[in-house]
């Protein structure tokens, strides 16, 4: 039987995959590239491009300089609470 997490990554493209495995806190690029439906090059690629949009943040590890960490950002972050409040609001939901 599959799990929640793995019928929810059928559903999501690589950018939402990412997010996803994301809100849980800072990951490892080894490990993103393990837990994303999609190839090493083309996250690789997406990851770049949401560090390049800001969704992203990454930084080397101190310990080992191959390792890349990556976190959302917090004008990712920003942007959902944003987005949230502006439900709300369309919804008559005093915040």
């Amino acid at each position: 039987m599959s799990s929640y997490h793995e019928i929810l990554l059928n559903y999501l493209d690589e950018e939402g995959q990412i997010i996803k495995f994301l809100m849980d806190g800072p990951q490892k690029a080894g490990d993103i590239y393990k837990n994303v439906r999609a190839s090493q090059p083309s996250i690789s690629q997406r990851l770049a491009r949401m560090v390049d949009e800001n969704m992203l943040v990454s930084k080397r590890d101190r310990n080992d300089r191959r390792v890349v960490w990556y976190a959302l950002s917090d004008a990712f972050h920003q942007r959902i609470q944003i987005e949230r409040d502006a439900r709300a609001l369309s919804r008559g939901i005093v915040l």
